[in-house]
């Protein structure tokens, strides 16, 4: 019996750090062959003028955000490929944690009209306030893959592979919301569960000189995928991202 192995081992280490920022502005446009801005101005019955937009603009800063966001990621991965024959095993896992901080900052609705400006669109204009919100937030789970290639002869191979992996929530999931409810919990919630796949394929491969083919079966399964519902906490309507998504796909295939 001949036997081959060929082992693996590595470690991982990363820091980043990048900003979110977002300034979001309403315009009124005329789309047709020249497109534009517009002045809106509406006469009341005592003949007063009320100045909807200025320039063209709706509002002049209806959405800001202004986030830092800090991630540290460390993981440990081994793998091993052993050849006893006509039989190759290849096996893999790796473990990974992750460490995340968010600074968001604080906003404010602020009224920028003056004696000479009166524009609604810069009656509420939304900026920081310079007061940061921070949160940590923390991640960790397992990958591992399974696979085996049986050479039967120079033209026939078998083979199956499982595997299992994971996806971490994006920090900037939490950096869209960082307000608090009223018993002082955050109302986007860390997700409890990663997004995990469980991949599952097996089948044979065929070649010669004359003919080509192969035909798997395969299964893939996807759990706790993050989705974005509507939820209504402490009386309003609040957006909130959770691990709940699910979905799953069984098939075989066949080429020659």
């Amino acid at each position: 019996m001949r036997q081959i192995t060929s082992f693996s081992l590595g470690l991982y280490i990363s820091r980043t750090e990048y900003g979110d920022n977002i300034l979001n502005t309403q315009g009124l446009f005329e789309l047709a062959d020249q497109p534009r801005l517009l002045d809106l101005k509406v006469k009341d019955a005592s003949g007063n003028i009320k100045d909807i937009t200025r320039n063209g603009i709706l509002a002049a800063v209806g959405n800001y955000r202004n986030a830092k966001l800090y991630s540290n990621n460390l993981s440990v991965f081994a793998g091993d490929e052993i050849i006893i024959n006509n039989l190759r095993i290849d096996v893999g896992f790796r473990y990974e944690k992750q460490t995340g901080v968010i600074q968001v900052e604080d906003v404010k609705k602020y009224d920028m009209r003056s004696g000479t400006d009166q524009s609604e669109a810069i009656k509420s204009v939304t900026w920081g306030t310079g007061k940061f919100i921070r949160r940590n937030v923390a991640f960790s789970d397992w990958a591992g893959s399974l696979g085996f290639n049986y050479a039967l002869d120079d033209q026939l191979n078998f083979y199956a592979v499982g595997s299992r992996s994971y996806v971490f929530p994006g920090l900037t999931t939490f950096a869209g919301n960082v307000t608090i409810d009223s018993k002082g919990n955050f109302k986007q919630p860390s997700p409890e569960k990663n997004e995990i796949f469980i991949q599952l394929e097996g089948g044979a491969k065929y070649g010669s000189a004359e003919f080509g083919g192969s035909f798997a079966l395969f299964f893939l399964q996807i759990t706790d995928r993050l989705q974005t519902n509507l939820k209504i906490i402490d009386g309003q309507n609040v957006l909130i991202t959770e691990a709940v998504g699910k979905s799953q796909s069984i098939g075989a295939e066949f080429t020659g």
